[in-house]
């Protein structure tokens, strides 16, 4: 192969590197090779020289230590060994002069020797080899060799990447663990070297042999275009992707989401409007094709937004075209799905003809807010309510959607005949129950619907009262009611069973409370004959005739029981009176009998008393002077 040829396929090599490092930018390695400008090529060479270094030097010749064997130590020669030697006070002999003659030695006690001072545990350094054991015999000449390794240049970013390069180890590895490609291996002589190649060297040193290696690192500037600018990558060998200018590459990124953002926000503000036009969108279900369309097209956004931001000669059908297609289809499908679904008349009619009212009012009530068919949406909105009074459980619900707003004068006509028919069979039917509060209820209910009908079920309704309160004989009640049926002006022939029923019940309860009031004593004649009296009095005010026995005998009774009444509560007084004063006089006896008697000198007997014997009372207070009460 050429070096023509070797440095395209390094080019190549370089671009490969920098496609596999772009999709963690968001870009396939198909499309970054595609976006590529050129690749510009930057080569940094450097050396490394590898000498061999022989030195020589004296070292001493050294022998066996003749005072010591050897050993660094022999025995001491004061003690010979024993640790004992003789004492320099008394010269071994134990005794020294003293004033009255010898005596024993104070510094050995006597026993003629100590301690050895001279010596460790019996032996002694040895002075002449200095405890080494060893002397020296002369020197001799001794030579070594030492591997110096020098690099040349240092500063660059190559001889930074290459791991223990200045290790002597590493001249020997595979050239593929070399960070660059070796140009050149060589043993050329020192001499030849550049200075700055060649050891420094000391006396007595010698170069014995020279290894140098010749290196060469590339980087490759790999252009390309990416978001309408161009950017670079930096590719080292051994092919890595360096830093570079990624920014076109993040700008695309930036973009596309910004695209996706963008579309999201439209995407979320067609669906709010689209459920916010009518509830009929949110009721019917009609909205999923638009979120299936506003989803697709917010992932697709994104999509179209980085093929349309690739370089021009890289658009291609994956990449480019069918993304943008896709999108666009998306947008109009989303713009079909926001602007086609709505209610139809069809569907409102089907819906009413099938029994389902509340399909059919959604649909009308769509169309003729969303101003669509209006006029048929009147007419269909009618036809339910109409169908609702006809399915009401009772008149006062028919009267309810009777009151609802009617578009066509027709239907209401037809809806008011239906509600009138149930009214008056409802009537009908409560005044043969006897119903007066349905009745009454209904009144109310119908008042703004049926007038004629609800001034008719009042009437009812006071008359079926009246005969109510006539049956519980409550004439309190009947009379009310009465009173209310003549102010309804309710015929005559109408009240009077009522009123005929309501005289003889009158009648019969003061015929008989009026038995039971004469056999009774006067107090219960009161609470009887008050009574009795009240209804005399109701009697003659309803019929206008008196009644037996009449309201002014029962006062005449009243006044008479109640004065009966009020002379036993006086005669009662009377006695309660005397026997309470016999109590008090009976009392004021008692206290006096118990009452201590009290002595002349002004104090109380502790003992006597003034109903008992005063015999010995007083004795030691001068006697008694009389009673304390």
């Amino acid at each position: 192969m050429s070096a023509g040829d070797d440095a395209d396929a390094r080019r190549a090599k370089a671009v490969e590197v920098a496609a596999n490092a772009a999709p963690r930018y968001g870009i396939s390695p198909d499309a970054f090779r595609d976006s590529v400008e050129s690749v510009e090529e930057t080569v940094e060479r450097y050396a490394r020289a590898r000498h061999v270094i022989e030195s020589e030097r004296d070292v001493p010749v050294l022998e066996k230590c003749s005072t010591c064997g050897g050993n660094g130590s022999h025995a001491c020669t004061v003690c010979d060994g024993s640790l004992r030697a003789p004492c320099d006070e008394c010269e071994g002999s134990g005794r020294v002069p003293g004033v009255r003659g010898m005596k024993n030695c104070p510094r050995c006690r006597g026993n003629g020797d100590r301690k050895c001072v001279a010596c460790d545990r019996g032996t002694m350094f040895c002075l002449p080899c200095a405890g080494r054991g060893s002397v020296s015999a002369g020197t001799k000449a001794e030579t070594s060799r030492r591997t110096v390794v020098l690099v040349h240049p240092r500063d660059g970013s190559a001889v930074r990447r290459h791991v223990g390069i200045e290790m002597p180890a590493d001249f020997d590895v595979e050239p593929s663990r070399w960070p660059a490609r070796l140009e050149k291996s060589e043993k050329p002589k020192a001499t030849e070297l550049p200075p700055e190649l060649r050891p420094q060297l000391a006396p007595r040193e010698r170069i014995v042999s020279c290894y140098v290696q010749r290196f060469a690192s590339s980087t490759y500037r790999v252009t390309y275009r990416a978001a309408l600018r161009t950017g670079h990558v930096l590719v080292e060998e051994p092919w890595r992707a360096a830093s570079g200018d990624e920014q076109p590459l993040h700008t695309r990124g930036l973009l596309s989401l910004g695209a996706a953002a963008v579309m999201a926000v439209i995407a979320f503000v067609a669906i709010i409007a689209f459920y916010r036009r009518h509830e009929w969108y949110v009721s019917e279900g009609v909205g999923w094709p638009l979120w299936l369309f506003a989803v697709g097209a917010a992932v697709a956004a994104p999509r179209a937004a980085r093929g349309l931001l690739l370089a021009r000669r890289a658009w291609t059908a994956r990449r480019t075209w069918l993304p943008v297609a896709a999108y666009g289809v998306l947008v109009v499908g989303m713009v079909v799905a926001f602007a086609v679904p709505t209610p139809s008349i069809a569907t409102a009619e089907a819906a009413l003809a099938s029994g389902d009212l509340v399909r059919a009012e959604a649909e009308a009530a769509a169309l003729a807010d969303l101003g669509i068919d209006t006029a048929l949406a009147d007419r269909v909105r009618d036809q339910i309510q109409l169908r609702h009074v006809r399915e009401s459980q009772d008149a006062a619900a028919a009267a309810t959607w009777l009151r609802q707003p009617w578009r066509t004068a027709s239907t209401r006509r037809a809806a008011t005949r239906e509600v009138r028919e149930r009214l008056s069979h409802e009537i009908r039917t409560r005044v043969r129950s006897g119903d007066g509060e349905g009745l009454a209820m209904l009144a109310g209910t119908i008042a703004d619907v049926a007038p004629d009908l609800s001034q008719a079920a009042e009437r009812e309704a006071a008359v079926a009262r009246l005969a109510s309160c006539t049956r519980q004989g409550s004439f309190e009640c009947a009379e009310s009611s009465l009173r209310e049926a003549t102010r309804l002006r309710v015929p005559h022939a109408r009240l009077e069973p009522a009123r005929t029923q309501l005289g003889t019940r009158m009648q019969e309860i003061l015929t008989r409370d009026d038995a039971v009031a004469r056999s009774s004593d006067a107090a219960a004649a009161v609470v009887l004959l008050r009574p009795m009296a009240e209804t005399a009095e109701r009697y003659e005010r309803i019929f206008d005739r008196p009644a037996t026995p009449t309201k002014v005998s029962l006062d005449e009774r009243v006044r008479r029981a109640e004065a009966d009444v009020a002379a036993s509560e006086r005669r009662a007084a009377q006695a309660r009176a005397v026997a309470a004063r016999r109590d008090r006089r009976e009392q004021a006896r008692n206290d006096r009998a118990f009452a201590p008697l009290l002595c002349r000198d002004g104090t109380y007997s502790p003992s006597c008393t003034c109903g008992g014997s005063r015999r010995g009372c007083c004795s030691h207070h001068g006697g008694v002077a009389g009673c304390s009460e």
